[in-house]
């Protein structure tokens, strides 16, 4: 049975090709021509992320920026930041 419907499929595939259906032609050479070269391929770019340049300096300003994010997040929750755990 599973030969059968196969075979339909496959008969059904090249009779699209000989019709000039281009997907079909596309489709077959992908799957059955990848010895000749009709692959796709995906090439991947590593780019390199920026450097961060910090200094001893930021430290205090980082720190500001992380209290008040903390008591923003406290005011939204309605939640005091102590009872929240900071």
């Amino acid at each position: 049975m599973m030969d059968l419907a196969a075979d339909l499929v496959e008969s059904a595939l090249l009779k699209k090709i000989d019709e000039g259906n281009i997907i079909a032609i596309i489709f077959y050479c992908k799957t059955k021509l990848k010895h000749r070269g009709y692959t796709e391929r995906v090439e991947r770019v590593q780019v390199d992320p920026p450097k961060l340049n910090v200094n001893f300096n930021d430290g205090a300003i980082i720190e500001r920026a992380i209290q008040r994010r903390i008591y923003a997040d406290a005011r939204i929750n309605r939640t005091p930041p102590q009872a929240a755990g900071y």
